[in-house]
């Protein structure tokens, strides 16, 4: 990375929040944000596509309950509370780790639209790794063989994930200095 594309990406992020306690805060809020976005978006395909709106809730869930979390038999209310908290936590460590990704790209990521392709391609990126790479490793089968790739994949992530993140994130003004 040059040092000049190094100094605009800072200068940048600077612009977005100049201290380091609001980049936390805006972490956390921009990692919410985008994770309802992406969960909104999911319970809508579940409901359609599966008649469950709350299927993505229990793969999530089965991380921690194992298998048994998808079973019609398992109980909603521990698998949907379980569920949200992973889904949520997940959301917010991956808007931590954008901003890694944000701090040390070798390009310059100074505009909105710089900043919304980027979160974009590391949303998709996460995907794909946590997917084919990192459930199946921990035994996590169900990501694979219970979800569609276009629209609980792509669109999930890539859209409602990755572009709200980067809309959270390269705003660079609050509502009151617009």
């Amino acid at each position: 990375m040059s040092v000049y594309t190094e100094i605009r990406n800072q200068e940048f992020m600077a612009q977005v929040c100049p201290t380091e306690g609001c980049m936390a805060r805006r972490v956390v809020a921009s990692g919410l944000i985008a994770g309802v976005s992406s969960a909104a978006f999911q319970i809508l395909v579940g409901a359609f596509l599966t008649h469950n709106p709350f299927a993505f809730l229990q793969l999530a869930a089965g991380m921690l309950l194992g298998r048994e979390a998808l079973e019609y038999w398992f109980p909603i209310s521990v698998s949907l509370p379980v569920g949200i908290a992973i889904h949520m936590i997940l959301s917010v460590l991956f808007a931590a780790g954008y901003l890694l990704v944000l701090r040390s790209v070798p390009w310059p990521v100074d505009t909105l639209g710089k900043t919304i392709a980027a979160a974009s391609a590391y949303a998709l990126v996460l995907w794909l790794s946590n997917f084919y790479v990192i459930a199946p490793l921990f035994g996590w089968y169900w990501f694979l063989n219970m979800t569609d790739p276009l629209l609980q994949g792509l669109a999930a992530h890539g859209i409602f994930y990755g572009v709200v993140l980067g809309l959270c994130f390269g705003h660079s003004k609050e509502p009151t200095e617009r």
